[in-house]
Order: C-alpha cells, then sequence, then structure tokens
C-alpha cells in the first residue's frame, strides 16, 4: 500500500486547456505546475506503439475499464518508453550525465526501472519524487492520446475519477493472469477528510504503479478538471495495512 496526499491549488481564469480538449488534440502538460518536475517531452510519436482500435461512439462500461486498466497497469514496454521520453528531455537540458545504457535497455521488470530511476536521481541530483511525477504525466499523456474521450466522461471530479477506479478495472480483461491477479487485489480510496486536502491511498498496487501513479493523478487534475494539485507521498503509509492518519509524515 501506498498513500498520496492532494493540495488544491486555487485558480482562476479559463482553463488552460479547454481549447485542446475541444479539437480532440494530444494533450500538453506545461500548465501543471510542480515543484522540481522534469518537463514533459514534445516528442513525436515516432517510436509509440500501436493504438488499440476503440470507436469513440461507443463507450460502455468495457471500454471504460480498458481504458482504466491501461491507465493504472501500462505494459513494461509502454512505461519503458515513457521513462526515455523523461531520461531523454533530460539529457537535452544539458544534464552532465549520460543516461543512453537506461533509455535503450530491455526491462524484464518494473523493479530494473525503479533501480534505473532511483540511478538517474542519483547521478542528476532530480529528486525521486519528481521523476515519478514526470513519468506519470508521459503515462497518462499516452493514454489520453488513445482514450481521452473515454477518461473525460469517468467522475465528475477528481475524487469521483480515482474512486471509480475498483468497479470499472473489474470490467476490464487482463491480457495474462498475473494481471488479473493484481487487477483482482488491487483497491483505490479516495477520501476528502480536509477542506482542500485529497488523502488517496492506493491497497495492493503493481510494483511499478508507485513509480507513476503521482503523476496519474496530477495529470488526471490538470487535464481532465482543470485543476492545478500539489501530490506527496505519505512516507508513513508506504509500507502499512492500515489507513494513516493525517499526523503522518510525508514527503
Amino acid at each position: 500500500m501506498f498513500c498520496t496526499k492532494l493540495k488544491d491549488l486555487k485558480i482562476s481564469g479559463e482553463c488552460p486547456f479547454s481549447m485542446v480538449v475541444g479539437k480532440e488534440e494530444p494533450p500538453e502538460f506545461e500548465g501543471c505546475d510542480a515543484v522540481n518536475v522534469v518537463p514533459v517531452s514534445k516528442e513525436v510519436q515516432g517510436s509509440r506503439l500501436p493504438r488499440r482500435k476503440i470507436s469513440k461512439g461507443k463507450v460502455n462500461l468495457h471500454s471504460l475499464g480498458e481504458s482504466i486498466r491501461m491507465l493504472v497497469f501500462p505494459e513494461l514496454e509502454k512505461l519503458q518508453n515513457a521513462w526515455t521520453r523523461v531520461s531523454k528531455q533530460q539529457r537535452e537540458m544539458s544534464c552532465p550525465v549520460s543516461s543512453s545504457e537506461v533509455t535503450h535497455k530491455a526491462l524484464d521488470n518494473a523493479e530494473q526501472l525503479s533501480d534505473i530511476m532511483r540511478n538517474f536521481s542519483l547521478k542528476t541530483g532530480i529528486p525521486m519524487d519528481a521523476l515519478k511525477i514526470s513519468l506519470g504525466l508521459e503515462v497518462f499523456r499516452d493514454c489520453y492520446e488513445e482514450d481521452g474521450h473515454i477518461l473525460r466522461v469517468v467522475g465528475g471530479a477528481l475524487h469521483d475519477f480515482l474512486n471509480s477506479f475498483n468497479v470499472l478495472l473489474k470490467q476490464s480483461t487482463p491480457p495474462t493472469p498475473e494481471a488479473k491477479r493484481y487487477l483482482q487485489q488491487a483497491s483505490i480510496l479516495c477520501l476528502d477528510k480536509d477542506p482542500g486536502l485529497l488523502t488517496v491511498y492506493f491497497f495492493n498496487p503493481l510494483p511499478s504503479t508507485e513509480l507513476f501513479f503521482s503523476g496519474i493523478i496530477q495529470a488526471a487534475a490538470c487535464l481532465l478538471y482543470c485543476s492545478r494539485v500539489e501530490v506527496r507521498m505519505d512516507v508513513g503509509a508506504k509500507d502499512s495495512g492500515a489507513l494513516q492518519a493525517n499526523d503522518q509524515p510525508h514527503l
């Protein structure tokens, strides 16, 4: 289990993504402010995996479930491609570290990606939490480019969006028995205990989920609900099976 806390940042004015949504164009996340977050790359989709073909006129429970599954449990290859874009963006910013070895080597499991991100953080000085948010932004962008019309009908607010995951995931079709097992065990709970603060608990996630889920939350708030949120991991909740009190330390 891990836990994140979201602080709603009040903003005024027209949603910066209203024109993007209206024209069905790929999203840009530069408007999603976060401290020390690596900018999202603007790389053209030359190396993207083939998109799933879903009619934009057909949105049912299964298509909703599949979209959420691909968002929360992305394929390892897609996750690696997203990380490649994050690390490439950092190299383009003249970072004094060569990361070619971590962007071209195929990954066998999520633990390898975690080690790569941790080493990258040590070499560049970029906080691990910032890399997780940046990775999540890229993962969300991949999913939104395929299923933006579906994601926009899930929930009327951010906490509704997150709390709908449990029901919708059960409507999906996991590709492997292992994925099905993880999907059946995973559970997400979003509580609005205090004004302007949401606490999100993720029980029994995939090992890879913690590497990007904070960025998923931030991107969803920014693009789907025109809100800006700060996402902070709750250290005390990471290895605990119980709900954590608000006075638990968090980053």
